[in-house]
C-alpha cells in the first residue's frame, strides 16, 4: 500500500509519476456537494492570480479568525507569499467569493515534511489587513484532557470537507463534504504498519465498530482536499451554516493509493497535539475577544406538527444586549441537518414527515464583535401520514444554549 501526502502541488502532477495514479482517483470520495452557504470557515488556496475555478485551487484552509488561515505544512513546502491568496465565502470555486492575499506562511520549527510522511504538517497563513470580510472562523479544538476530548473520540462523528481532482487535469468547482469516524489510534497505527504517530496524527477513515479498532473502506479525503479541516461538533448533529457547534480537530495530511482504500484510515495532522496547536494559537494570541452576546436561555421552537403549518422559532434574549438577530430552522437527517428556512417561521412539508426540526437564533452586536448562538432542541418527529383523522398536537420544544463562538482560544 503506498503511502503519500494527500496533496499538494496539483499543478505539477506528472501522469508518468507512481504520484499521478493516486492523483487521478482525487476528490472527497463518496461525498456530497455542500449546500450553498455551508463551511463558511473554508477556503482555497490559489497560487499566480489564477482564479480558485480555473486550475488556480491547489490546497484547502481553514478560517480560525479574519486574517488567520490553517493549512498543512506540505501545501506551503517551497512556497512564499507573494502570489498566494485565499478564496473564501464560496461553495463554488466558479461563484463570486473573495479572493484575499497572503501576507506571510508560518511553519513550526518541528514542521517536517521532506519525507514521505509528514510530520507536524501544519501552517498558518497571515492574510492581508482586513481578511476575509464577514468572516465566519471556526474554533480550534481544545488540548488534549479538555472536556473537547469527547467531541473527537473514537468512534465520533467527524466531518471533512474539500475540493479536489474530478480527474487527472480537472479540479471540482463544488465544495464536497463527506462523514467520517474518529479511528482508534492504536488501530490506525496498526493498520499503518507503525508509521502513525499520535503525537501528531489522528486518524479518521470509517468504523466497523463501536470502539473503532475495526476499519473499514469507502469514504476518505483525497488529492486536493489537503489542508482543509477535519472537523469535530458539539452537538450530535450539525448545521454547516455556523461556526457553532464546529471544533477544528484535524488538518488533511496524507493517506493511501486508492485514496477510499479498505482497512487503511485517512491520517491527519492532530490539530489537539502541543505542536500542532500551540502553532496555531500563536498566533492568535494577542487578539481582542469579540463582544458576543450571551443567550439568557434557549430559543423555543412551537407549532402544530403537521404537514401544511408552521412553526415559529422564538428569541432566547441576549441579556437585553442591542443586536441584530436571525433565525434559521433545520431538518434533522440522520446526524447532521438542511436548513429549511431562514427566518423564524416555516411551513411543514412532505419531505418532514418522519424528520425532527431545529431552530438557532444569531445575535450580532449593534456595534460590531463576535456572534452569539442559541440552539433549540429538536422538535418531533412529525408524523406520517395516516389516513385516519386525528387532533395535530402543538408541540414546544426547548434546548440548551450553545457555547458562543469568540476568537479568545485557550
Amino acid at each position: 500500500m503506498r503511502r503519500l501526502p494527500v496533496l499538494i502541488a496539483l499543478l505539477a502532477l506528472v501522469p508518468a509519476s507512481p504520484a499521478a495514479a493516486r492523483a487521478e482517483r482525487g476528490w472527497i470520495i463518496n461525498g456530497t456537494k455542500a449546500q450553498a452557504g455551508a463551511y463558511p470557515w473554508q477556503v482555497a488556496l490559489t497560487q499566480g492570480g489564477a482564479p480558485a475555478g480555473s486550475g488556480g485551487q491547489f490546497c484547502g484552509g481553514t478560517l480560525v479568525s479574519p486574517t488567520k488561515v490553517v493549512t498543512a505544512a506540505h501545501c506551503t513546502d517551497g512556497m512564499v507569499a507573494a502570489g498566494l491568496a485565499v478564496f473564501a465565502e464560496q461553495v463554488s470555486l466558479a461563484g463570486p467569493g473573495q479572493t484575499v492575499p497572503v501576507t506571510s506562511i508560518s511553519t513550526p520549527a518541528q514542521a517536517d515534511v521532506s519525507g514521505e510522511i509528514p510530520v507536524n504538517d501544519v501552517s498558518v497563513l497571515t492574510l492581508e489587513s482586513p481578511g476575509v470580510t464577514g468572516a465566519e472562523p471556526v474554533r480550534v479544538i481544545g488540548a488534549e484532557g479538555s472536556d473537547d476530548d469527547e467531541i473527537w473520540a473514537p468512534g465520533a462523528p467527524l466531518v471533512v470537507t474539500g475540493w479536489g481532482l474530478l480527474d487527472a487535469t480537472t479540479l471540482a468547482d463544488d465544495l464536497h463534504e463527506v462523514e467520517l469516524d474518529r479511528i482508534d489510534d492504536g488501530a490506525c497505527d496498526a493498520a499503518w504498519g507503525g508509521d502513525v504517530d499520535p503525537g501528531n496524527m489522528v486518524c479518521a477513515g470509517v468504523a466497523l465498530n463501536a470502539s473503532a479498532t475495526a476499519i473499514g473502506g469507502g469514504r476518505d479525503a483525497c488529492n486536493g482536499d489537503s489542508g482543509g479541516g477535519l472537523l469535530g461538533r458539539t452537538t450530535t448533529f450539525g448545521y454547516p451554516f455556523a461556526p457553532e457547534p464546529w471544533r477544528l480537530v484535524g488538518i488533511v495530511s496524507w493517506g493511501a493509493s486508492p485514496c477510499d482504500a479498505p482497512g487503511v484510515p485517512g491520517v491527519y495532522a492532530r490539530v489537539a497535539a502541543p505542536v500542532v496547536r500551540g502553532h496555531i494559537l500563536s498566533h492568535l494570541s494577542g487578539a481582542p475577544a469579540p463582544a458576543t452576546p450571551q443567550p439568557d436561555g434557549a430559543p423555543a421552537l412551537t407549532g402544530t406538527l403537521a404537514v401544511g403549518e408552521t412553526v415559529t422559532c422564538g428569541s432566547p434574549g441576549w441579556g437585553g444586549q442591542d443586536v441584530a438577530e436571525a433565525f434559521e430552522i433545520f431538518r434533522v437527517v440522520g446526524d447532521l441537518s438542511v436548513r429549511v428556512a431562514s427566518g423564524p417561521q416555516y411551513t411543514l412539508a412532505t419531505a418532514d414527515r418522519g424528520r425532527r426540526l431545529v431552530c438557532l437564533a444569531t445575535a450580532t452586536p449593534a456595534g460590531g464583535g463576535g456572534r452569539g448562538y442559541a440552539e433549540s432542541l429538536p422538535l418531533g418527529p412529525v408524523p406520517a401520514a395516516t389516513t385516519s383523522t386525528t387532533t395535530p398536537t402543538t408541540t414546544t420544544t426547548t434546548g440548551v444554549p450553545v457555547q458562543p463562538a469568540t476568537n479568545a482560544l485557550t
